[in-house]
């Protein structure tokens, strides 16, 4: 006997979505949101008929095509919940639309990004600076998700209480670095990003999160909060900051932070960059130490 697999069931019908579905893949504007919308008010293959934004971030609504009418009209019956990437990913997949996994994970963050924004988090989202830095990256300060190890803020190398001296570099310049913070229905932190003031820009190091669409959309909160164009991109080249005050004499600081990003630092000029410097070697420090020291 032949056994056919579920996809051999669907028939073809209109795939339709609500207005605020539809704004989302607007507003998202990459290959999957593309497509998505090149189906809509097509008859196509698929079980889903009817598209709306979940109540929960990562999910979405749909209703059968059994539950919908050939106009796009619903009924007042109570629609169905699933993951958004499953979903999205079946209707592709039944239209032989070729995808990468990393397409569709990067579609489901930059959703829950556009969904996190829109249903109040973005009053969690705060810049901070100076002592609240140093407060901010201990672990006795996290979410209780982000203490049990999601996402990259829990496995971070400088969460630990004896690290909290090694700050300085942050705390006593902040014109120069701020923070970025979400902060949780209790005020615990869920995702940190240092700010990195260059003059006419700004550069974003390394996020922090427990999910990754906190670092989607804590950019887009950026974006419309601050007041100079961002550099998003973490291994972005060419880098460089001079720092304002340091805690011992001659520009040198008694312990530092493993750095990211902006990781070689000259003490005689005060000057933190991304890219390994071409002067003197010794002349320059390299932050990549978890214990408060560096490399020469």
């Amino acid at each position: 006997m032949n056994i056919k697999k579920w996809q051999d069931f669907i028939v073809e019908s209109v795939l339709y979505s609500s207005d605020r579905f539809t704004d989302y893949l607007e507003k998202i504007d990459d290959r999957i949101s593309r497509e998505l919308i090149s189906l809509l008010g097509k008859d196509i293959k698929t079980k889903y008929n009817f598209l709306d934004v979940g109540d929960v971030l990562g999910d979405i609504f749909f209703r059968p095509d059994s539950k919908s009418s050939n106009d796009g009209l619903v009924s007042s019956s109570k629609p169905s919940k699933a993951a958004l990437g499953r979903v999205v990913g079946g209707i592709l997949t039944s239209n032989s639309v070729e995808f990468t996994n990393k397409e569709l994970a990067d579609f489901v963050r930059k959703f829950g990004a556009i969904w996190m924004l829109e249903n109040d988090h973005s009053s969690k989202y705060q810049i901070v600076e100076g002592e609240d830095i140093r407060k901010w990256y201990s672990i006795s300060n996290y979410s209780y998700k982000t203490t049990g190890g999601q996402g990259t803020l829990g496995k971070s190398c400088m969460r630990f209480k004896h690290c909290s001296k090694f700050f300085d570099i942050y705390v006593l310049n902040p014109s120069v670095v701020k923070m970025l913070i979400l902060l949780d229905e209790d005020n615990k932190l869920r995702m940190r990003m240092l700010v990195w003031n260059l003059g006419d820009k700004y550069f974003l190091d390394r996020c922090y999160y427990t999910l990754d669409t906190e670092e989607e959309a804590g950019i887009t909160w950026l974006e419309k909060n601050l007041d100079k164009p961002l550099i998003i991109d973490p291994q972005q080249d060419g880098i460089s900051v001079k720092l304002e005050r340091s805690s011992l004499d001659g520009g040198k600081f008694e312990y530092y932070p493993f750095m990211d990003s902006l990781k070689y630092y000259n003490p005689k000029t005060m000057e933190l960059q991304s890219d390994k410097p071409e002067t003197k070697k010794t002349d320059w420090y390299l932050l990549n130490k978890t214990d408060g020291s560096y490399k020469i």
